[in-house]
């Protein structure tokens, strides 16, 4: 499937089935049982103190003091860096069509090193039901996670916020809504979308300088002017192959006809 809005992300091979995103480090039987999210940050003998948060694996998460943040308190809040997370953080955004060749090539080679780096977040396979079930009965539901690629997990959920909305029961999918897109939540949604797609590539890179650019496609609405083998690459309409000069295996894995007129999640075993 393709990621690509006013940011510049690449095709990707979609995950496996998933519902959710959470980090690694909470995936294990103790973390699911207590349904607890919050372990001990590099550095420190213990963990943080523990916040409330609804959600349906975990129901207490770490509460960061000051400008700290992260789901092990171990990262600054997004803005800030420093070793006591006080010092503020200014990145300017580029237009990709007028950086130099060195930033745009600095750009695609960090994002498609994020196509094969392995993110620190896992996705789920199966419901919610079903990994609280295998809990609460004393097995282990840690098998019913997948390791994500950083790219792929971006892709994810961008994915999982534009598609059809799933209901519970019987009654299927429904198109008109789509809260990260078709209210109020658009704009703030996607600032903390970016943000996080920031960190996450200046965490791989350990480059902290590095924001990710954008693309300003009013110029030329009926032309994709990056969609070039130099840059993003080009996609086989046929075939769904993506041809380019850092993306050679790339493949679109859900078209629009898969993922508009789903009722169930999406399986990787049926791509095209």
């Amino acid at each position: 499937m393709f990621l690509l809005i006013t940011i510049l992300l690449i095709p990707a091979v979609a995950p496996p089935s998933a519902q959710g995103q959470f980090p690694t480090a909470c995936k294990n039987r103790s973390s699911l049982k207590n349904r607890e999210c919050c372990p001990v940050p590099q550095g420190f003998t213990a963990p943080c103190g523990s916040d409330v948060w609804p959600n349906p694996l975990y129901t207490r998460v770490c509460k960061c003091n000051a400008n700290f943040g992260g789901y092990d308190c171990g990262d600054c809040k997004f803005g800030y860096h420093g070793t006591n997370c006080d010092q503020k953080t200014i990145l300017r955004r580029k237009n990709f069509q007028t950086m130099s060749d060195e930033e745009k090539d600095r750009y695609m080679r960090y994002v498609n090193m994020s196509r094969f780096a392995i993110s620190d977040y896992m996705v789920t396979k199966a419901a919610y039901d079903e990994i609280r079930n295998e809990s609460d009965h004393g097995g282990d539901p840690t098998g019913l996670f997948s390791n994500i690629t950083v790219h792929n997990l971006f892709v994810w959920m961008h994915y999982y916020s534009t598609r059809y909305t799933f209901f519970p029961d019987e009654r299927g999918t429904q198109s008109g809504i789509d809260v990260a897109h078709g209210g109020q939540g658009i704009v703030t949604w996607h600032r903390l979308y970016l943000l996080f797609f920031d960190r996450s590539l200046q965490k791989m890179t350990h480059d902290k300088s590095f924001p990710v650019s954008y693309w300003k496609w009013t110029k030329n609405k009926e032309t994709c002017t990056i969609c070039t083998e130099k840059h993003l690459g080009v996609t086989n309409v046929t075939t769904g192959r993506v041809t380019g000069k850092y993306f050679t295996s790339g493949s679109v894995i859900f078209t629009e006809e898969q993922t508009r007129g789903m009722t169930r999640m999406c399986n990787s075993s049926d791509k095209k």
